[in-house]
């Protein structure tokens, strides 16, 4: 289903809900909100009667659950992009219009602290006359102010993402100097960005910065794409990473590395994933079984040197280790795979910092691995792919390994619908379970569990 078509549907079902005054001035017409006109509850609602929809439309027979609520349904988000418009606006895309940016003073999805950086950021243009993007004839300077939170630590990542000069234009796919007839308002536009007057514009921003920011990146995009990265990277302040804590386990998010964005909302999915792994998980007994300590507890079902789970498990599409890492701290045998090969340094930089040794992690394509798996090489697999869902050859090696176990952590509940009717002649679904990530928005997050059919 397109995005466009899943929205339609979603509106459809939320407009026969009741309707409240939603909380944000922009409502309506920001990209950034679906339902904030919408009370919680039945936001709720409308996203389970819509992943209903999918399910039946599927011909796939399963009651689904009205999904687990975020804990917080304002300031939740710990990423935000802020685009940068040409006429120095910064905010979010307009509903329906990718062209253009609409200009916020307050936004109600990340943090208080967000509204004062955006100010700060919007006055340090104003005042060195910096050129704002142009997305479509791909002019400017400032592209994106992009802003990271670890909510449970307290850190704030600050990225400016520009173009590599005030005086960019095409040539192929990557950005030179301006268009000569544009050369003449541009220059005047930005008269204090000479090569010598760089450091000083950026240390006023710093310092500015410095009483909001752990950590400000200056990150330099010189592709046409209208993407919030950097291929090259500065550090003007702090440690060059941003640390985030998710249920006793310490992570660290680089610039831009994919991380779950509603932190709050992610501890709970994380422990329900682990959940269903440890369920199903033999447990090795060590010689010393039937002893019962102080507590009167069996010793040999806590995970120490004496005893672990005899099951072994490949976590796909692993980015940096959100999965992977609590299941080897419960003493999985646990493989972790991801494509980005920052992601899997990551994961091994996070492995590292929480004293995990049991966990083994690889930078390579999906489908590439996959390829080699054998039958009967993992009890159970966890896919967590992006929201285009898995590539065929995966879908198809996984059916051909038919490992005990899938569990699928899908964010494209359309997609999650079409390949389940490839899966479920070779598994059986035994559990759903569904998460609001995102709320005031279409998205949630679908929690699928497949077990192996039993030989006709």
């Amino acid at each position: 289903m397109r995005k466009k078509l899943q929205r339609k549907l979603v509106r459809e079902i939320a407009d026969e809900q009741p309707q409240i005054e939603p909380r944000c001035p922009y409502f309506g017409k920001c990209g950034g909100c679906f339902m904030q006109d919408v009370d919680y509850e039945h936001q709720r609602i409308v996203k389970q009667k819509f992943l209903q929809k999918l399910f039946d439309d599927a011909e796939i027979e399963i009651s689904v659950p009205l999904p687990e609520p975020s804990p917080d349904i304002f300031y939740y988000r710990n990423r935000m992009d802020f685009p940068i418009g040409e006429n120095q606006e910064i905010g979010l895309k307009p509903m329906g219009r990718w062209m253009d940016v609409l200009n916020l003073e307050i936004c109600f999805l990340q943090s208080e602290a967000s509204h004062e950086i955006m100010d700060i950021v919007r006055g340090w243009i104003k005042k060195w006359k910096l050129p704002g993007w142009n997305v479509v004839r791909h002019t400017g300077y400032a592209r994106y102010l992009v802003i990271r939170e670890g909510k449970n630590t307290g850190e704030r990542m600050v990225i400016i993402v520009t173009s590599p000069d005030p005086s960019s234009k095409r040539r192929g796919d990557q950005l030179m100097s301006i268009d000569t007839e544009r050369e003449e308002d541009q220059q005047e536009q930005a008269p204090l960005l000479s090569k010598e007057g760089l450091g000083e514009v950026w240390d006023d921003l710093v310092e500015k910065l410095k009483p909001l920011a752990t950590t400000i990146y200056h990150a330099i995009n010189p592709r046409l794409t209208d993407i919030s990265i950097g291929d090259e990277m500065k550090l003007l302040h702090g440690e060059p990473l941003l640390k985030e804590e998710v249920n006793g386990l310490t992570y660290f998010i680089s610039p831009f590395s994919f991380f779950q964005t509603n932190t709050k909302a992610a501890a709970l999915l994380q422990e329900y994933v682990v959940s269903l792994v440890i369920a199903s998980a033999p447990i090795v007994i060590p010689a010393k079984a039937g002893i019962q300590d102080s507590k009167g507890m069996d010793p040999s079902l806590r995970r120490d040197d004496n005893g672990g789970r005899d099951d072994k498990v490949l976590d796909l599409y692993c980015g940096s280790g959100f999965f992977t890492l609590p299941l080897a701290k419960e003493g999985v045998d646990v493989v972790g795979v991801e494509l980005d090969p920052a992601s899997i340094k990551m994961a091994e930089k996070n492995a590292k910092e929480n004293n995990i040794t049991s966990a083994t992690f690889h930078a390579t394509d999906a489908k590439l691995h996959t390829k080699e798996l054998q039958a009967g090489q993992y009890d159970t697999i966890i896919v967590d792919p992006p929201r285009a869902g898995l590539h065929p050859k995966v879908i198809r090696k996984l059916i051909e390994i038919a490992p005990q176990e899938i569990i699928y952590v899908s964010c494209g509940p359309a997609r999650l619908t079409h390949e389940l009717s490839q899966f479920l002649e070779h598994f059986n679904l035994t559990s759903i379970k569904t998460f609001d990530m995102f709320p005031h928005t279409p998205h949630v997050e679908t929690v699928i569990t497949l077990k192996k059919k039993a030989p006709a």
